[in-house]
């Protein structure tokens, strides 16, 4: 799921949001083993775990135009990323789940300035 926000506040200030969110999860695998033939062939023999993989990242963004071609900008980033062995909780779940994911926080000031 992403979403991006864009709001333009006259023409020298521009504030941007963007999030980005991903939840996956495999259940019921399967695991299979190349046989001599080069066919893939389920392996009963093998157990493979179920999966879920989390992920979310937030950027804030606030623009500011100096003049022609110099800007000021200040950035919030947000984000993380979490593996389980095991996929067994709902999507419902696993969606909130990733918006605790907390790995790195940022918050960056940059000026470009043209001379």
């Amino acid at each position: 799921m992403k979403l991006q926000l864009e709001w333009f506040h006259g023409s020298q200030h521009e504030l941007r949001v963007k999030t980005q969110l991903l939840a996956v999860r495999g259940n019921h695998a399967t695991a299979y083993r190349l046989q001599a033939n080069e066919r893939l062939s389920a392996s009963p023999m093998d157990s493979v775990s179920d999966f879920a993989v989390k992920s979310f990242g937030f950027q804030m963004r606030c623009r500011y135009k100096i003049n022609q071609e110099s800007d000021f900008f200040v950035v919030y980033s947000r984000g993380g990323e979490h593996d389980l062995e095991r996929g067994d909780d709902g999507l419902a779940d696993s969606l909130s789940d990733s918006l605790e994911l907390r790995d790195a926080d940022q918050f960056l000031l940059k000026v470009r300035y043209a001379f």
